[in-house]
């Protein structure tokens, strides 16, 4: 008996060791699992954590550059010199005595009001817009003249598209006005400003596309937009003015076409009126004045702008 009763105890005994070498793999096994899975789950974490940081860092430097592109751009003194002119002196003669006398930059006009080119332009004689005999000067030359001396070139460019009430013809000649400014931009002209006589805040979108246009085309352009003062004042002005400033590289308020009111006065209301002063100095914007005449000295109509707080203004011939 006592025999067969240790035999049971012998076998119960190998049965619990068994049983407690079962139980302690098993655990080491969940532990290890366990383990495993902590690594896991803390790798992905730490992945995703570190991903979102990248993202975060990613937004706010896209916010800080965006912010330092739309710094605005240095005031400029842009007095008119043509590209052509009938009497017998040239266009670098004419920088020439524009440095002379001190100023730095030319306000260029590079069409007619009614859109008529003023340059030899490849790709509009390519397009059919000009006679290859129309013009002789063409930018490149233009530019080369006034990188030697030196002189930088502000262009202006009116944008006649939009008297065009059919929007697929209009959608036609705006893609023409994209490839033409494109072709001046590559050909090393500094900047150009557009005069869109007749803006109105319902083609606003368009303006923004055919900047869009001109940068597919020349990713390095730096194009400004002129602000009628219709739309300036308007009830959305702010709205309108805020929207054109994130997509131009400048703005200018046309204060210009003065009519039969005196010229000197008209600018000196035009920049005091709804608070448009404010405008010229948070966006940096440009205030396009006539050029002076016999009547009324050009110092007078710049006095108007610079005694209205602005520094920044370009001439139209």
């Amino acid at each position: 008996m006592n025999g067969r009763n240790r035999h049971i105890q012998y076998r119960k005994s190998v049965y619990r060791r068994r049983k407690i070498r079962t139980v302690i793999i098993t655990l080491s096994i969940a532990l290890a699992v366990l383990i495993v899975s902590f690594f896991i789950i803390g790798f992905l974490l730490n992945k995703q954590s570190e991903k979102r940081n990248s993202k975060e860092d990613s937004m706010q430097t896209t916010e800080i550059n965006t912010l330092a592109q739309k710094l605005p751009l240095a005031a400029v003194q842009a007095y008119p010199v043509l590209l052509e002119t009938a009497d017998s002196s040239t266009f670098a003669s004419r920088l020439e005595g524009l440095q002379a006398s001190g100023i730095t930059c030319a306000s260029v006009p590079l069409n007619t009001a009614d859109g008529a080119l003023l340059y030899r332009s490849p790709v509009a004689i390519g397009l059919g817009l000009q006679v290859a005999q129309a013009q002789s000067v063409s930018i490149a030359n233009a530019v080369a003249h006034a990188e030697d001396i030196p002189v930088s070139l502000s262009g202006v460019y009116y944008v006649t598209a939009f008297t065009e009430e059919d929007d697929l013809l209009r959608s036609v000649r705006l893609s023409h006005d994209a490839a033409i400014l494109a072709e001046a931009l590559r050909d090393g002209i500094d900047n150009v400003l557009l005069i869109v006589p007749a803006m109105t805040e319902a083609n606003v979108a368009e303006i923004l596309r055919l900047l869009d246009q001109v940068r597919a085309l020349c990713a390095h352009a730096v194009l400004g937009v002129t602000v009628p003062t219709s739309v300036a004042y308007s009830e959305s002005g702010a709205k309108t003015i805020d929207t054109l400033y994130e997509s131009a590289d400048f703005l200018a308020l046309n204060a210009f076409e003065y009519g039969d009111a005196d010229p000197v006065t008209y600018i000196s209301d035009t920049i005091a009126e709804s608070g448009m002063r404010y405008y010229l100095l948070r966006y940096g914007m440009r205030v396009l004045i006539p050029a002076g005449t016999e009547a009324i000295p050009q110092e007078s109509l710049i006095n108007a702008v610079t005694n209205g707080g602005s520094q920044n203004y370009q001439i139209i011939p």
